[in-house]
């Protein structure tokens, strides 16, 4: 599918965006379709755009895209992890599931190309998991020895579903719903963007999650972020 950019023919300038009240931001993005779901398909949604989305911010650019609400989360390590414990850290978040059949994996794929790509850096990595029921903080931990991950850098996060939910679809503009009679692997419905956060829990970019553009991108974005001092 060919995702529209935000003004329907071409990409709106980030100092537009950043005074679109919040409220309307997030309703607009819903409403517009911008992040479709796709793990109720077996094959992962087209990111392909043509012209660059407005919400891809390039490296330099000021824009602010949103704010990320307090939360509390289970790692897979066991330990309580709040928006606190990412207080001055640049991240990059993504949202998946153990169990799915859809692009749950490329994206996965794409964070482990990035735990490479910023060794070294000041740069974390958060995967939410949108199907706590079943990813348990031992489920988190069996998948990530299985995909290589570093948990000092790497963090896999789990908790209430409602809550969980909630924060997707407000403070990431996300969306994100349980399908009902689904077959396993197919069980909830979400979007598959990378989103660079800053270090005063700011949405600073949303990128391709299962394309080599969209992680490149999305690395490019976080590492300017640490260099002008995380925000």
């Amino acid at each position: 599918m060919v995702e529209p950019d935000f003004d329907g023919h071409g990409a709106a300038p980030a100092r537009l965006l950043s005074a679109v009240p919040a409220a309307l931001f997030v309703g607009g993005l819903l409403a517009a379709g911008l992040f479709v779901a796709a793990c109720t398909d077996g094959e992962p949604a087209s990111t392909e755009m043509g012209p660059r989305s407005a919400l891809e911010l390039v490296d330099n650019d000021p824009g602010q895209l949103g704010s990320v609400a307090p939360f509390r989360f289970s790692s897979s390590d066991g330990r309580t992890v709040s928006e606190r414990d990412l207080a001055g850290e640049v991240w990059i978040a993504d949202f998946f599931f153990t169990t799915c059949s859809g692009p749950c994996p490329l994206i996965t794929a794409q964070m482990r190309k990035l735990q490479d790509e910023l060794a070294g850096t000041q740069v974390r990595m958060v995967s939410i998991s949108v199907d706590p029921a079943t990813d348990t903080p031992q489920v988190l931990a069996d998948y990530a020895a299985r995909v290589g991950a570093d948990l000092s850098r790497w963090w896999f996060l789990t908790g209430d579903e409602q809550a969980t939910y909630e924060l997707i679809r407000s403070s990431f503009a996300l969306p994100v719903e349980r399908v009902k009679d689904a077959l396993v692997g197919f069980q909830v419905s979400h979007a598959t963007r990378l989103v660079v956060v800053d270090g005063k829990g700011q949405v600073r970019g949303y990128y391709a999650g299962d394309k080599d553009e969209g992680r490149a991108m999305a690395r490019t974005r976080a590492l300017w972020l640490v260099a002008n001092g995380g925000s």
